[in-house]
Formats: structure tokens, sequence, C-alpha cells
């Protein structure tokens, strides 16, 4: 007969979080390191770009009716799904235009352009969803 001490419950559980039986990434020395580079770099460029994304924000919300945000789901390495933070950039479903498909907002094609509606990603990082290395490397 058997015994379990409980080791093997918690092991097991262990694997199930952390996959394959690894530490989670955030405990493993070198990935806090660079958690802790992405959070200062984030709040560091938070700090800089706050009243232009308050500027967008309000730009947004006085151009069309709506959210000022918008989810975008991607998939990462491992079929994993991912949801980021953007700003809207095209009319809602109900102004939708169907002889043209969706429409860019003129704020919306600026922030294309200029690649600003992905500011709000810096909070995605603070929240530890992605690191700074994923959002340059695409």
């Amino acid at each position: 007969m058997r015994v379990d001490d409980g080791s093997t419950a918690d092991r097991r559980r262990s694997e199930n979080r952390a996959g394959r039986g690894l530490s989670p990434p955030y405990q493993r020395p070198r990935n806090r390191i660079g958690r802790l580079a992405d959070v200062i770099v984030a709040c560091s460029l938070l700090t800089f770009t706050l009243p232009l994304i308050v500027f967008i924000a309000v730009a947004i919300k006085c151009e069309s009716p709506g959210r000022v945000l918008s989810r975008q789901e991607r998939l990462r390495a491992g079929r994993r799904h991912q949801v980021l933070l953007k700003f809207r950039t095209t009319v809602n479903q109900g102004e939708r235009d169907w002889r043209r498909g969706w429409r860019l907002t003129r704020m919306g094609q600026l922030l294309r352009y200029t690649r600003m509606d992905e500011l709000p990603q810096l909070f995605d990082v603070l929240r530890g969803e992605v690191s700074l290395a994923e959002l340059f490397n695409r």
C-alpha cells in the first residue's frame, strides 16, 4: 500500500500551472530582471506619453461615438491567445458603410500611420501579459 504525503499532489499542481514541470517564467532569475526592466521602461514611457494618450482618447471620443480602446486578439508562440489593447481606429459597427467595408476615422488614419494606436499596449506590459521585446519584434 502506498501512502501519499501530499508532495505528489503539490508537484502535479505546479506542473499544471507552469507546464512541463518548469517553474513559472517570472520566478526564473533572468526573467525577473527582464520583467523589472520592462516595468521600469514602460513606466517611464507612460510618464512621458500619458498626456498624448489622454489627448488621443479625447480626440477619438469626440470624433465618433463608442469605445476609445479596442481589443485585438493575437496568436502567440505555442498557440496561446493574447488580447492586446489598442486605440479604436475604425467607425463602430452600427456606422459601417457596407459598400466600402470598414472605414477608418480621420484620427484612425493618423494613428495607424504613426503607429500610435499601439500606445495602450504599454499597459499590457505593466500587467505582465507581454514584454517590450515581444512588442518591438513584430
